[in-house]
């Protein structure tokens, strides 16, 4: 029963990506229907990166049904390339927008040649084959011109080049690393183990949780590609990732990575981060796999010194002589969890030097304002509001507010002044 188990959730991924691809699935034509730009669950457009997942997924079912299926799709969509490109979305064949799209493919097509030769038939081999030939050969004379960025650059010397070595750091765009590392792992590149090493600090494995700057969607932070990645090293899932995500059109990509053990036992929860992030520079975590809660920071534009504490930080601001509509602000996912207070009381207000304390479950989290230097008048409020970087604010849902918000105005101010806020936390 165990290795039942066992399987079924090192199926998860393939099952996650076909699932949501039949969701989309257009029965008039096949293809998965979906739009990058627009929202909701209706859309005419049909992009060609998710419809080879989709193939890639089918084949990784091994079902027999589903096979022939995927040989049926790589078909139509293999009709699409353009001097070894793919436009973006079916209908502007043969414009190829995005030069780089065919080698965010090459990882796609790699798997299916090395997993698939035999079952895709002589034809189809045959033409990946010439593809990737042509893609290789292009992408080269791209990388000649300066028009392909670093991640990128991995994709293209993890297939071509896996004795290239370089100084890999983990920056916002971790999508095509993720991408290439199943193929740098088959070709035993040199530069794997530098990556699993930070791809494994970058990972709490009891919140299940991103430890880097995320956005957040709705009351959780939006999954990702490294979301996937993760849960299945770990093999497990959090809640958030198995509701439907249009993210899950691209989970045929995850492949089982072979990183290092390195056990860390400082997986505390609650677990704090910070960062040089403009926006976001400061994140809390606690909750469990059923429901993550955070609170974070914003600066707004002030400067800020951060200082993490045992159980808790000490944010410094500098504020300068001008007055601002608003000095700062804490954001706390909207949770029937929590319980915010002031003083002990229920409270929409507070002064400077009294105590904010937000509740959750068995957490106690407690803020104090502090003005360290010059005079003022500061009032604080609490509110719902969205965090900088909630992307599920918009549309038909721009209206909505998914955190609360605990900020501090300034009533008068004529002088720089130097505020701290205290911020502990008990459970």
């Amino acid at each position: 029963m165990g290795v039942d188990l066992e399987e079924d959730i090192k199926r998860r991924p393939v099952e996650l990506n076909v699932r949501a691809a039949r969701k989309r699935q257009s029965p008039q034509t096949g293809f998965v229907h979906h739009c990058y730009e627009a929202q909701g669950e209706s859309h005419d457009t049909i992009p060609l990166f998710e419809n080879f997942c989709f193939a890639y997924a089918l084949l990784r079912s091994r079902q027999s049904e589903n096979v022939l299926e995927a040989q049926e799709l790589l078909r139509k969509l293999l009709c699409f390339a353009s001097e070894g490109n793919f436009p973006v979305y079916l209908h502007e064949f043969p414009l190829c927008r995005d030069r780089l799209l065919s080698l965010s493919l090459l990882p796609l097509f790699e798997g299916i040649l090395c997993d698939f030769e035999a079952v895709i038939g002589e034809t189809l081999r045959a033409s990946l084959l010439q593809l990737i030939d042509t893609i290789v050969c292009n992408s080269y004379l791209l990388l000649s011109e300066g028009k392909v960025p670093f991640m990128y650059e991995c994709l293209l010397k993890a297939y071509a080049e896996p004795q290239w070595n370089p100084d890999v750091t983990l920056g916002q765009e971790i999508t095509p690393l993720l991408m290439a590392l199943p193929m740098a792992q088959r070709r035993k590149a040199v530069w794997v183990g530098g990556l699993c090493h930070l791809l494994l600090k970058q990972w709490h494995p009891l919140l299940l949780t991103a430890l880097a700057v995320q956005e957040q969607e709705r009351e959780e932070p939006r999954c990702t590609l490294f979301d996937l990645f993760m849960s299945d090293y770990y093999r497990s899932y959090p809640q958030r990732l198995l509701v439907d995500h249009p993210v899950h059109l691209r989970a045929s990509l995850v492949h089982t990575l072979c990183l290092p053990q390195s056990p860390q036992s400082n997986w505390s929860i609650p677990y704090q981060t910070f960062s040089s992030h403009p926006r976001q520079p400061y994140a809390l975590y606690w909750g469990s796999a059923s429901h993550l809660h955070t609170l974070v920071c914003e600066t707004k534009k002030n400067s800020c010194q951060i200082e993490l504490l045992p159980q808790g930080a000490v944010f410094t601001y500098v504020l300068p002589a001008s007055d601002e509509e608003s000095e700062m602000a804490f954001f706390c996912n909207a949770h029937p969890e929590h319980a915010l207070f002031v003083s002990g009381r229920k409270a929409t207000a507070f002064a400077l030097h009294e105590c904010l304390e937000i509740r959750s479950g068995a957490h106690v989290f407690a803020l104090r304002f502090s003005l360290e230097e010059g005079e003022g008048v500061f009032f604080g409020h609490l509110s719902r509001a969205n965090r900088p970087l909630q992307i599920a604010a918009r549309g038909e849902k721009r209206y909505a507010a998914y955190d609360w918000q605990i900020a501090l105005r300034s009533i008068r101010r004529a002088k720089p002044c130097v505020l701290k806020v205290f911020l502990t936390y008990s459970q």
